[in-house]
């Protein structure tokens, strides 16, 4: 809401505040903003295009069709220093909602077929999916977009109640090898009858269906590769995976759905004499999970050993999805997580460290590693 003026804000305060399905989520100890933002960016239905409002020059020239080759013949008619100027900002972009912003785009890229197609890819990057609250809150984005009758700002409702709404059919997905320890079936059993008991608390307005799947072999990335196969398959909407060298509390599960996160992961200890944290940062540094860590962090990979994914993350992403790389210098295999996080934040999604549901795991082997052994960093 950062973006909005105070007239806009008290507007949508004011929607959300009446809205039978978001009012709801406003009250009680703590304002449920994750299902309040899910619902406003949802997809409009049906849907529309607006025009972005930031689109750096990385994003249009690193497209495979961007025509390098025509970059000489923009010198014609000074065409060159418009397509400069327009990118002669601290941000290094454009912004393409302005009117004069796509007249530079067309007067820039314009004469022959190739230039011109220069020009639709431009513009087609810098459109994208209109989100419920656009009709929510009506304005130049609507009217750009030429709605008809049922589009206007007052026909929102219905989208927006069907985004809130929404099912989780969510498939618990378990790769072994065969064997698996006491305190995981007994930290299994907990979060089956707890969620059995109490349903989804975090996500109150949703139809919650649960069910499991197993993998057995020793090929532990076939083993994933399959479970989310089939979980796509069977049309499931989330897959967690539990490692069976896991215990965990009930809660995690409520904790990482509530997050309402494309990707949600967690972060433990590596079973090595001297521990450290498995997740790594953006800047590739190990992060820690300290007592004073909460909430979640967008980070590079982790493990897979308590992690959630929406499945349409796993549809948008190319398979392999699990296929571990080969490392040259030490005739050696990474590990599975880390290719497949990358492969996930290249399809678009970021990943996200969730450090209060980290707090209710440990790593099980010889003995169990528990995250209060590094919790000073």
């Amino acid at each position: 809401m950062s973006h909005l003026t105070p007239e806009q804000t008290a507007e949508l305060k004011a929607h959300i505040l009446a809205d039978p399905v978001l009012g709801p989520l406003t009250s009680g100890p703590g304002t449920d903003y994750g299902a309040i933002a899910a619902a406003l960016n949802a997809d409009a239905s049906p849907t529309f295009k607006v025009w972005r409002t930031a689109v750096t020059r990385s994003e249009i020239q690193d497209d495979d069709a961007f025509a390098w080759t025509l970059v000489d013949n923009l010198s014609t008619n000074s065409k060159y220093r418009i397509w400069e100027w327009m990118f002669n900002n601290a941000a290094n972009a454009i912004n393409p909602s302005k009117d004069n912003i796509r007249a530079g785009i067309a007067a820039t890229w314009v004469g022959t077929a190739a230039l011109v197609a220069v020009a639709t890819m431009t513009l087609t990057k810098c459109k994208r999916k209109a989100p419920v609250r656009y009709r929510q809150r009506g304005g130049c984005h609507s009217r750009q977009a030429g709605l008809r009758g049922s589009d206007r700002p007052d026909a929102h409702r219905s989208n927006v109640q069907r985004a809130a709404m929404s099912s989780v059919d969510l498939v618990i997905a378990i790769p072994t090898a065969g064997m698996v320890r006491m305190s995981f079936a007994y930290s299994l059993c907990g979060l089956v009858s707890a969620t059995a008991a109490r349903g989804m608390p975090t996500r109150p307005e949703a139809t919650l269906t649960v069910c499991m799947d197993i993998v057995e072999s020793s090929v532990i990335h076939t083993n994933r590769e399959q479970l989310v196969k089939r979980a796509i398959d069977a049309g499931k909407t989330h897959l967690m995976f539990f490692d069976d060298d896991m215990t965990f509390e009930p809660q995690v599960l409520e904790i990482m759905l509530g997050r309402r996160q494309p990707v949600v992961c967690t972060n433990y200890l590596i079973k090595t004499a001297t521990p450290e944290f498995v997740a790594v940062g953006l800047d590739g540094k190990r992060v820690p999970t300290s007592e004073q860590s909460t909430g979640l962090q967008p980070i590079a990979y982790s493990g897979f050993g308590c992690s959630l994914f929406e499945l349409d993350v796993f549809k948008k992403t190319p398979q392999p999805w699990f296929l571990p790389k080969f490392i040259p210098e030490s005739s050696s295999y990474t590990t599975e997580d880390n290719p497949c996080y990358e492969r996930i934040r290249e399809a678009g999604f970021p990943v996200y460290l969730d450090h209060d549901a980290s707090k209710l795991l440990s790593h099980i082997g010889s003995r169990a590693w528990n995250w209060k052994e590094c919790s000073n960093g």
